[in-house]
């Protein structure tokens, strides 16, 4: 039974792949070969609010490792171990502070599982040259788009989305599209992505 309230750890388990997700709103330290949590001393890597530390050096993004970074933004980091090794870890930003994922152990690089270009989109149904980039999904849980990522699930027929396109609010999926249809203040926007037809491809290997 966990002795602090005020952390949650949880289980993410898709088809695909299962990871390990820490919320925090107080420093906890992370182990991340065993994937559980450990006195801050024996850690891998300590979580606050918006600081990640590990005594072998951690970076969010480019540049060199740092004792200790400041993020609230929702990125990959890498962390160097005590071993020497590198691991990443999935960092998602939310008012009560961080929230960590690590991809599952000994699987490698996430395998991508779907691939979209932008169709269309429409602004109050009319035309724009509007252009946000290609969509990426990645089977543990996470998505890029042009420079940005975040985290999807898929409920039903419907994808949701939390970080950089979150108000675009769901995708509805249907004959190899993602249809998204939301409102900015006055505007309607209607955005159409197409699956690349290579990637059904990459998904069957």
């Amino acid at each position: 039974m966990m002795t602090r309230s005020l952390l949650l750890t949880m289980m993410m388990v898709s088809s695909l792949a299962a990871a390990q997700m820490f919320r925090t709103v107080e420093p906890i330290g992370l182990d991340l070969l065993r994937q559980r949590e450990v006195g801050l001393a024996q850690a891998d890597v300590v979580v606050g609010l918006k600081t990640i530390a590990a005594p072998g050096g951690v970076r969010c993004g480019a540049g060199s490792f740092q004792p200790r970074v400041v993020t609230t933004l929702d990125r990959e980091c890498e962390v160097r171990t005590g071993a020497g090794k590198t691991r990443s870890i999935w960092v998602s930003f939310e008012a009560t502070g961080l929230v960590i994922t690590l991809p599952p152990s000994g699987g490698g690089a996430p395998r991508l599982v779907g691939e979209f270009t932008q169709r269309s989109v429409k602004i109050n149904g009319v035309e724009s040259r509007a252009n946000f980039g290609t969509l990426r999904l990645l089977e543990d849980g996470r998505y890029s788009i042009n420079m940005a990522q975040g985290r999807w699930s898929k409920q039903g027929p419907t994808i949701e989305f939390d970080g950089p396109i979150a108000h675009w609010q769901v995708a509805v999926q249907a004959d190899g599209e993602l249809l998204f249809t939301f409102l900015r203040g006055p505007l309607e926007f209607t955005i159409v992505y197409a699956r690349v037809a290579s990637d059904e491809r990459r998904a069957e290997r």
